[in-house]
């Protein structure tokens, strides 16, 4: 009969296995991250001066990506690279690889990770299906899964939990922007300080925008579930919509543009040095290891 310290080592040494292929895959998702967070904000810039609509979403910007010569290539790569990121951040929630811990703070951190895993699978899902040539509407689907959470008994509860805690994810992000954790993640030692500096400012305004639309997705989740409206419900794309409804929307509208523009720059710079943890206390790159 195999034991439970049996299991635990084969499931190690299936890790061991598997870590080196997890990291580049890890690394590629932050590529693809990269490339839509980019093209969404060159899309948001664009509408803010009148230069398309402000129907500005990340499936617009896979659909904008796929239209380019090599945009089958790159949708491929965008696919496998999600894909890898999703099984990094899965790595992270049910290894936890990073020592968050199993104590509330560290479970909800880990509850993140593995939220944040779904997300990133879900738009994995849509530009799966566009390189297969089927599009559909991400708003709508956005719509209509608040619709069926929200008819469970305490759907409509954790709707609005979800609304809150995005705003609050928002207010976090702020926080650890101008501290500028996020470097704390880098493999310093093989930066230049030139490239420290680069990569705090992209990061600095990469998460300042990307908070902004967490905190106005968490308001629309909020009201879906205060009025029992699903139609209230909004993703990244009516967000945007509604930042450019408001008074110096353009303006405001180009600001968050600039800011995803710079977290893409950001994301690509993480594709390089970032640190991945698949085991835990597992930096073997670090020179202190």
């Amino acid at each position: 009969m195999t034991t439970v310290e049996e299991v635990k080592e084969q499931s190690e040494a299936l890790v061991q296995e598997a870590r080196p292929w997890v990291v580049r895959l890890a690394r590629l998702g932050f590529v693809a991250k990269g490339i839509v967070f980019a093209t969404t904000g060159l899309l948001a810039l664009q509408a803010s001066f009148g230069v398309r609509s402000a129907e500005v979403d990340q499936e617009e910007a896979l659909l904008k990506i796929g239209s380019e010569p090599p945009g089958k290539i790159l949708l491929l790569i965008i696919v496998l690279g999600l894909a890898g990121y999703v099984l990094w951040q899965f790595v992270r929630a049910l290894v936890d690889s990073e020592n968050t811990g199993a104590h509330a703070g560290g479970l909800l951190k880990r509850g993140l990770f593995l939220l944040e895993g779904i997300v990133y699978a879900s738009l994995a899902w849509t530009a799966l299906n566009i390189l297969a040539g089927q599009v559909g509407s991400s708003e709508q689907g956005t719509k209509l899964l608040v619709a069926s959470l929200i008819t469970f008994p305490a759907g409509r509860w954790l709707t609005g939990t979800a609304g809150i805690a995005l705003a609050a994810i928002s207010l976090i992000i702020l926080v650890q922007t101008f501290r500028a954790d996020f470097v704390e993640d880098c493999k310093l030692w093989e930066m230049s300080a030139e490239e420290q500096r680069w990569i705090t400012h992209f990061g600095r305004a990469g998460n300042v925008g990307r908070s902004l639309v967490f905190a106005v997705t968490g308001i629309f989740l909020f009201q879906a579930a205060w009025t029992y409206n699903s139609q209230q419900a909004g993703d990244l794309g009516d967000s945007l919509k509604a930042l450019a409804a408001q008074p110096y929307g353009p303006w405001v509208l180009a600001a968050v543009g600039v800011g995803l523009i710079a977290y893409g720059a950001y994301a690509l710079g993480m594709a390089a040095y970032r640190r991945i943890a698949v085991r835990k206390n597992d930096y073997p790159d670090s020179p202190e290891r």
